[in-house]
């Protein structure tokens, strides 16, 4: 399943815009456990715009668990995961259905359908104000 909506309202706080430090995302003392087990531990981390952000680690470590968590696909024990308002949250799952139709390129863009729709009509509207001239 491809993951691409508004945060449901209630579902995390919003950021407000602070003066010269804009955030995109804000994840504070994010903790999360499996019966005994804890994956993650007190986890905070700040997204500015354009920040490009890599997770590395060992199978296990809670690389996708953090993501799933993120995406609000998963809840957590503890913390606090702040989106700022109007941001949205994008996810193509670790695994693609191999029985799906689709060619993996199209199983990419479903992240993107919203904007790739919108391009779609800017060019409608494009043709539309050529023809009249």
């Amino acid at each position: 399943m491809d993951f691409e909506a508004p945060v449901p309202s209630g579902a995390w706080a919003r950021l407000p815009r602070f003066a010269g430090s804009v955030l995109v995302l804000r994840v504070e003392g994010l903790t999360k456990s499996y019966g005994s087990r804890v994956l993650l531990d007190a986890v905070s981390l700040r997204v500015h715009p354009r920040d490009r952000i890599g997770l590395v680690g060992r199978n296990g470590e809670g690389k996708t668990t953090l993501l799933n968590l993120i995406a609000g696909l998963e809840s957590h024990d503890d913390g606090r995961i702040v989106l700022r308002r109007g941001a949205r949250i994008g996810y193509l799952r670790q695994e693609i259905d191999p029985q799906s139709p689709r060619p993996l390129i199209e199983e990419v863009r479903t992240v993107h359908e919203a904007l790739l729709e919108r391009e779609r009509q800017l060019r409608a509207l494009e043709a539309e104000i050529s023809e009249l001239g």
